[in-house]
C-alpha cells in the first residue's frame, strides 16, 4: 500500500468520526462551541441539583435515553393516542424544566453548537442578531410550552408537551394535548389525548393566519410548510370542509397573492356546524383554495349519512367570505307555476366595480314567456354619500295569444335612494328619493303587503345651496306623487327656490332707551322667489306618450307653469307684559304666461244607440241631444305675462297661563298636585274678493242656448285666491295637563320636589280652534275642530278628534243652513265627525312589567339577572297594534244617523312560538263594519338547524308559497320552492 492510500483511508477514517460536527474539530470556533454545550449541560445538573434528592430520586435519569427508550415512545406515537401519564416515560429522558428563550434557541437552532458571528464567516453560515446559524435551521425562533410536563430528547433532538401543548413558529400555531417536535426534520406531531373517563380531549388545532385545521392528528413541517391532517375539520367561507386524510400546503400569509392549497379524497362540503352534518355534499377528490374556491371531483348529494341519486361529474364551489366581493354568477332558485310554467329565480350576475361601487343584475325566466329584470347599482363613499339605484321590469304573459285566456301585462319600475352625508360639505346638499313606475308594478311582482298596498308613488330629488354668512339660499328640486289606486300623476319638473331668511333691518347692535328694543327694531321682513312647471295627467296617458311619440300633445302642451313672489312683512311686541302682539302682512304675486280660457259651441247634436238583444234583434233606439258644447281655446293662442297677486293682512294676540290644583285621596296623608297649560291665540286677518271683475282671475261660459242664464262660472289660471270677502276673526286654545303623584317610597336617586312625587303627563296636548267670518252675512261661524293626543300606561298612544258645527243640516241634502242648532233641536253643537286611532308597540320585556307584581319588580331591580339569558326566547317581538276608528255623523234618507267609515284593527310584528318556531304577520287587519279580514300577510318559519322551511300565505290575494332550503351560502342553492303567484288559478 502506497502512501498516497495510506492517506486517503486516514483522511476518510476521520470523516467518520467528525462527520457530525459542522465545523473542522480542531479549528477554534469548535472548540468554543463544545465548551459552550458543556456549560450547557452543568446549568441543567445544577438547577436538577436544586430540586432536591428526594425530586431527583422520584424523576428520570439525567443521562441522555438510550436506544431502546426512544424506540418504545416511538411505537407508543404510532398507536391510538393514549393519555398524558401513559405518554411520560417511565425510565429515561429529563424532567420538565423550565428555559429561557435563549436556551430554546439554542437547542432547536444551531445543532447543540453556537459560535460567535464575530469569529467565524463562512459560505455555509449566515448571521441573525449577531448569532450564525445554519442554513438548514428556521428562520424564526420557534416557542412551545405545556401544563402538564415537557420533556427534551437529546439524542434525538425532540421535544415532548403534554396537557395543553402549544407549538408557535411565525404566524403558525399547533395545539393539543400532546406534541412532539422533531428539531432535526422540524416536523412537529400533535395528537388528543384521554382524559379520566377515557373520552379524547384536546384535539389538535393548527392555524397559520389564512386558515384553521381541528382534528385527531396532524402533522405539519415548520421549515417546508406542509402538513397532513386526519380526520380534519376546517371552515371554508361560510361552509365546512370535513375529509378522512388531507394534505396542505401553507403559504405566507404576509403576501396576499399567494393562498394555501389543500388535496383531500372522501371528503363531505357542508354548511352545518353539527358534528355529524345532516347534509353535504360527498367529494371523491377535491383541491382546496381556501377563501377562493373548491374544485371538485365526482360528487353525489347526501343527507343523514344517507346518499341520495342525485351527482356531480365534476362541480365548482366558491368559498369567498360574506364580506367578499368577488365578480361571478348568482346561483338561482328553481320555480314552477302551473301558469308561467317551469323556471329559474334570482338568477343574475354581481360585478363589483372597485372600493366604492357595484352592480348585480338578477332576473326571473320562465318556460312560456314570462320574465322579471332586476338591475342594482350601489355606491358609498365614506364621510361623502351613499346610494343605490334600482331597475326593474316585468312581462307577465299568461295564456296564448289569440285565446281569451291570453294577457300580457309589461310594467317598470325605476327607484334611487341617495344620501348625502352630514360631513360632506358645510353649505351644500344633495338628496333624493326616487319611487316612479306603473301602478301595479309591484302587485305583479311581490306578495309582501308594504309593497302591495302602497297608495302613493313619492319621489324627491332636491339640491339646497346655502350661501355662508347670508340669509339666502337657493334649491332646485323635482317632486313626484302618483295615486296607485286612480292612476292620477303629479309631477314637477322642475322648481326652482330662491330664499331669503327672516332679517331684522332696523335692528342696532346695541338696544336703545332703559326699556331695551324700540318697537321698530323687531320689524322682519323675509322673501322667497319659485318657478316650477306642474304636469297633472294619468300615468298611462303619461307612459303611452313615450311609446306611441305623442308627447307634445299628451304632456308638454299640459304642463302649468308659473313664477310666484312671496315678501313677508312682521313683527311682535308685548302688551300689559303679558301678551304677544305680532301684527302680519302677506303678499304673494304669481306669474302666469298664458290664459285658460274657455269658448261655446252653440251647434246642436244629436246622437242615435241602438241597443240590440241577446239574438241580435234591434230592441231600443235611444237618442241623446246636447245643446250647444263648450271646449278650450288651445293655449297656443293665449300666451303672455299674466300676474295674480294674493294679499292679506292680519294681527295675532296670544299668551300663556297656568292652572294648578291638588287633591287626596282617603289613604294619603300629602296631596297629589295638577297643573294645566293654556295657551290662549286670538287673531284677526283680512282678504278682499278676487272672484269680482276688477281682479279678472274668473270668467264665465255658457253652456245650454236654451236657457239665457245657463253660464258656468270658472278661473282662468290653474290656482289663484279663493272667491268670496273674508274677516275672519280665529281664536284656538291649547292645553297640557300634567300631575305630580306622590311616590309610595322616596326615590333618593332624584333631586328636589321629585324625590317625594313622580311627574306624569296626563294629556299630551289638546287644542280646539276655528273662527267667525265678519265679511259675510250668512255662516259666520266656522266648524269648530278639536284634536288632541295622550300616552296611556307609557305604551299606548292615542290620537282623537272631533269636528262640531253651531248650524243645523239640510235633512235632504246635508248643507248647513243658516239656523243655529239650539234653535232646531236645543243643542249647541252638532257633531259632524270624529275619529279615534290608537296604537302601541309591545315586546315581551315590555309585557313582563306590566304584569309583574311590585315585589318581584323591586328584586328583579335589585338582583340582576345571572346565567345566559340568550336563551330564553320571548313570545312576542316587535308587535305593532293599530286600531282606527272613524265616524260621520249625517242625514241618512231624512233621518239623523251616525256610522262608522273606518272601524278596523291592524297587526304586524313577530311571535316566536318556541327555539325553532317563528311567525312573521306582515300585515293583517280586520274590517269591523264589512266583518272580513284586509289583506292577511303571514309567513310561518321553522329553523332545522342548517335548513329553514318556510310557508307564506295571503289569504285575499289568493297567494301562498313553500320553500324548504339550506340556510347558508353557496349551498343555499339547494331549495324546494313551490307557489302561487298572482298569475296562477287558485
Amino acid at each position: 500500500m502506497n502512501s498516497l492510500s495510506i492517506y486517503c483511508l486516514l483522511s476518510f477514517i476521520s470523516c467518520l468520526f467528525l462527520s457530525g460536527c459542522q465545523y473542522p474539530y480542531y479549528t477554534s470556533q469548535a472548540r468554543k462551541a463544545r465548551k459552550a454545550d458543556r456549560e450547557w449541560r452543568k446549568k441543567i445538573r445544577k438547577q436538577l441539583a436544586s430540586l432536591g434528592k428526594q425530586k431527583i430520586a422520584n424523576s428520570d435519569s439525567m443521562d441522555t435515553p438510550s436506544t431502546n427508550d426512544s424506540t418504545r415512545l416511538t411505537e407508543r406515537r404510532d398507536t391510538l393516542p393514549p393519555s398524558a401519564a401513559e405518554l411520560r416515560p417511565d425510565t429515561s429522558g429529563l424532567p420538565p424544566l423550565p428555559i429561557d428563550a435563549e436556551d430554546s434557541i439554542f437547542v432547536a437552532k444551531t445543532d447543540s453548537h453556537w459560535v460567535e458571528a464575530n469569529e467565524l464567516k463562512t459560505d455555509s453560515t449566515y448571521h441573525r442578531d449577531s448569532i450564525l446559524y445554519s442554513p438548514d435551521s428556521l428562520d424564526a425562533p420557534v416557542q412551545y410550552e405545556a401544563t402538564d410536563s415537557m420533556w427534551y430528547d437529546i439524542s434525538a433532538k425532540k421535544i415532548h408537551l403534554y396537557g395543553e401543548a402549544q407549538v408557535r413558529y411565525a404566524n403558525y400555531s399547533l395545539k393539543a394535548g400532546y406534541i412532539v417536535f422533531d428539531f432535526n426534520t422540524n416536523i412537529a406531531e400533535a395528537r388528543a389525548v384521554r382524559d379520566s373517563a377515557a373520552k379524547l380531549s384536546q384535539y389538535p388545532y393548527f392555524e397559520d393566519g389564512l386558515q384553521n385545521f381541528e382534528s385527531h392528528r396532524i402533522r405539519y413541517n415548520f421549515k417546508t410548510k406542509k402538513g397532513k391532517v386526519y380526520d380534519a375539520s376546517t371552515k371554508q367561507g361560510t361552509g365546512f370542509f370535513l375529509a378522512k386524510a388531507t394534505k396542505f400546503i401553507s403559504k405566507d400569509s404576509e403576501d396576499s397573492q399567494k393562498n394555501d392549497i389543500i388535496y383531500s379524497s372522501n371528503a363531505i362540503y357542508t354548511t352545518c356546524n353539527h358534528k355529524h352534518p345532516h347534509f353535504g355534499i360527498r367529494i371523491s377528490k377535491a383541491k382546496v383554495i381556501p377563501r377562493k374556491l373548491i374544485v371538485a371531483g365526482p360528487s353525489f348529494f347526501e343527507i343523514m349519512g344517507t346518499p341520495v341519486p342525485l351527482g356531480l361529474p365534476f362541480g365548482f364551489f366558491p368559498i369567498a367570505l360574506p364580506e367578499a366581493r368577488r365578480t361571478g354568477l348568482i346561483q338561482p332558485k328553481i320555480d314552477y307555476s302551473p301558469t308561467l310554467g317551469p323556471g329559474l329565480r334570482g338568477i343574475g350576475y354581481y360585478l363589483p366595480m372597485g372600493k366604492h361601487l357595484d352592480f348585480q343584475v338578477t332576473g326571473d325566466f320562465y318556460a312560456r314567456g314570462a320574465f322579471n329584470l332586476y338591475a342594482k347599482l350601489r355606491y358609498v363613499k365614506k364621510y361623502r354619500q351613499t346610494g343605490s339605484f334600482n331597475l326593474g321590469y316585468s312581462f307577465l304573459k299568461t295564456g296564448d295569444k289569440g285565446t281569451p285566456e291570453y294577457d300580457l301585462r309589461q310594467t317598470f319600475n325605476i327607484s334611487w335612494d341617495h344620501k348625502q352625508d352630514n360631513k360632506a360639505h358645510p353649505s351644500q346638499t344633495f338628496n333624493a328619493s326616487l319611487n316612479f313606475g306603473s301602478s301595479n308594478f309591484y302587485r305583479n311582482t311581490s306578495n309582501t303587503a308594504d309593497e302591495v298596498l302602497q297608495g302613493t308613488f313619492r319621489s324627491n330629488i332636491s339640491y339646497t345651496k346655502r350661501f355662508v354668512g347670508t340669509p339666502f339660499s337657493t334649491s332646485i328640486s323635482f317632486t313626484h306623487s302618483q295615486n296607485t289606486q286612480n292612476n292620477t300623476m303629479s309631477i314637477t319638473l322642475p322648481r326652482w327656490d330662491f330664499r331669503m331668511n327672516r332679517i331684522v333691518p332696523f335692528q342696532t347692535k346695541q338696544s336703545s332707551g332703559s326699556s331695551g328694543e324700540r318697537w321698530y327694531e323687531r320689524i322682519g321682513f323675509s322673501y322667497s322667489l319659485s318657478a316650477q312647471n306642474t304636469l297633472n295627467t294619468v300615468d298611462t296617458i303619461f307612459f303611452q306618450a313615450f311609446q306611441y311619440g305623442n308627447l307634445q300633445e299628451a304632456v308638454l302642451d299640459k304642463m302649468e307653469y308659473h313664477v310666484r313672489h312671496q315678501p313677508s312683512l312682521d313683527f311682535s311686541f308685548k302688551l300689559f307684559k303679558y301678551l304677544n302682539v305680532t301684527p302680519r302682512v302677506n303678499y304673494s304675486e304669481t306669474w302666469y304666461f298664458y290664459q285658460n280660457l274657455q269658448q261655446f259651441d252653440p251647434t246642436l247634436r244629436i246622437k242615435f244607440d241602438t241597443i240590440y238583444d241577446a239574438d241580435g234583434n234591434i230592441t231600443a233606439v235611444t237618442q241623446d241631444t246636447t245643446f250647444g258644447t263648450r271646449s278650450d281655446v288651445p293655449r297656443s293662442t293665449t300666451y303672455g305675462l299674466y300676474p295674480v297677486r294674493d294679499m292679506s293682512a292680519g294681527v295675532g294676540l296670544s299668551t300663556q297661563f297656568f292652572a294648578f290644583g291638588i287633591f287626596k285621596l282617603h289613604k294619603d296623608k300629602q296631596p297629589h298636585k295638577l297643573r294645566a297649560t293654556f295657551t290662549p291665540n286670538l287673531g284677526f286677518q283680512w282678504r278682499p274678493d278676487y272672484s269680482t271683475d276688477f281682479w279678472g282671475y274668473y270668467d264665465s261660459v255658457r253652456t245650454d242656448t236654451r236657457y239665457s242664464d245657463a253660464y258656468l262660472r270658472y278661473q282662468k289660471f290653474a290656482a289663484v285666491p279663493g272667491s268670496g270677502k273674508s274677516a275672519l276673526l280665529n281664536y284656538s286654545m291649547g292645553m297640557q295637563l300634567e300631575g305630580k303623584f306622590l311616590r309610595a317610597q322616596p326615590d333618593s336617586t332624584q333631586k328636589g320636589d321629585a324625590v317625594n312625587y313622580k311627574r306624569v303627563i296626563l294629556v299630551n296636548q289638546l287644542g280646539i280652534s276655528g273662527n267667525y267670518n265678519m265679511a259675510v252675512d250668512t255662516l259666520k261661524w266656522s266648524v269648530i275642530a278639536m284634536s288632541g293626543n295622550m300616552t296611556f300606561f307609557k305604551q299606548i298612544r292615542a290620537n282623537f278628534n272631533f269636528n262640531f258645527d253651531p248650524y243645523a243640516a239640510n235633512p235632504e241634502t246635508n248643507a248647513r243652513i243658516n239656523t243655529f242648532q239650539w234653535a232646531l233641536n236645543k243643542r249647541v253643537l252638532r257633531m259632524t265627525s270624529a275619529g279615534l286611532r290608537l296604537s302601541t308597540a309591545l315586546d315581551a320585556p315590555k309585557l313582563r312589567e306590566w304584569f309583574k307584581g311590585k315585589k318581584q319588580a323591586q328584586a328583579n331591580k335589585a338582583t340582576p339577572p345571572t346565567g345566559n339569558t340568550t336563551n330564553q326566547y320571548p313570545l312576542l317581538r316587535n308587535l305593532s297594534l293599530n286600531y282606527t276608528l272613524t265616524t260621520r255623523r249625517q242625514y241618512i234618507e231624512g233621518r239623523d244617523s251616525l256610522y262608522f267609515t273606518a272601524n278596523n284593527l291592524g297587526l304586524n310584528g313577530t311571535i316566536d312560538l318556541s327555539k325553532g318556531w317563528r311567525i312573521v304577520i306582515g300585515r293583517v287587519g280586520y274590517d269591523f263594519t264589512l266583518k272580513r279580514f284586509t289583506y292577511p300577510d303571514f309567513r310561518f318559519m321553522r329553523d332545522l338547524h342548517c335548513w329553514e322551511m318556510e310557508v307564506g300565505w295571503q289569504p285575499e290575494r289568493r297567494t301562498w308559497n313553500f320553500t324548504i332550503r339550506v340556510k347558508a351560502a353557496p349551498l343555499n342553492v339547494i331549495s324546494i320552492p313551490v307557489r302561487k303567484t298572482i298569475a296562477d288559478p287558485f
